[in-house]
């Protein structure tokens, strides 16, 4: 790709990744600031504008992947073994959701898409404090994707690694609150299948 901010403008223009408000920020005021294009991704980060994943993306030209139906997706959040989980902005209501995007790879198994269907409306049922709702699950472009809440802070994997082993009062509290969660989805006749630090928040 090109150096220049004019490149950076265009792919801009072709991914609507920011308002018509900032866009015309960009194009009036910071393109004649910032002539290089890393100068002017470097502005659009600081200002909260574009996340570094975005501007990878569109490094990449790879801007449509940014997209899945109602969502704009910011950042990786993780991954598991069927899919990539992002934060991820539904434009229509500008709330943050969490959105697994199922790995193509895991479409070749026999009756999977199947199963994350209903497992999906099994997981839609659950409205618990301890457990994260789940919003919708739809597929765009063939790519099927689970939309949930999303949930600030840490994992408890996380936690562990950057605090060191936690006082037991603590520990017992979490293990709680995720018993209550999976009592809930057993209630509803849904077994969790993946229950890890890296899975509780």
């Amino acid at each position: 790709m090109s150096s220049s901010a004019d490149a950076l403008l265009a792919l801009l223009e072709k991914h609507p990744l920011l308002s018509a408000s900032q866009l015309a920020v960009v194009r009036d005021q910071l393109r004649p600031r910032f002539p290089e294009a890393a100068e002017l991704a470097a502005e659009l980060r600081e200002r909260g504008w574009l996340t570094d994943y975005q501007i990878q993306q569109l490094w990449k030209n790879r801007g449509d992947s940014l997209f899945l139906g109602p969502y704009v997706l910011l950042e990786p959040l993780g991954e598991g073994g069927m899919g990539q989980v992002f934060r991820a902005r539904q434009r229509h209501l500008d709330r943050m959701d969490a959105v697994k995007v199922i790995k193509p790879e895991s479409l070749n198994r026999p009756g999977f898409l199947q199963r994350f269907q209903r497992e999906a409306r099994a997981a839609a049922r659950l409205h618990h404090a301890n457990v994260a709702t789940v919003y919708t699950a739809d597929e765009c472009n063939g790519r099927p994707y689970l939309a949930m809440e999303f949930v600030e802070g840490v994992d408890l994997q996380k936690l562990v690694v950057t605090q060191g082993p936690l006082p037991v009062a603590s520990a017992c509290e979490y293990i709680r609150q995720a018993a209550l969660g999976l009592q809930h989805a057993h209630e509803k006749g849904l077994v969790h299948r993946d229950i890890k630090p890296s899975n509780l928040l």
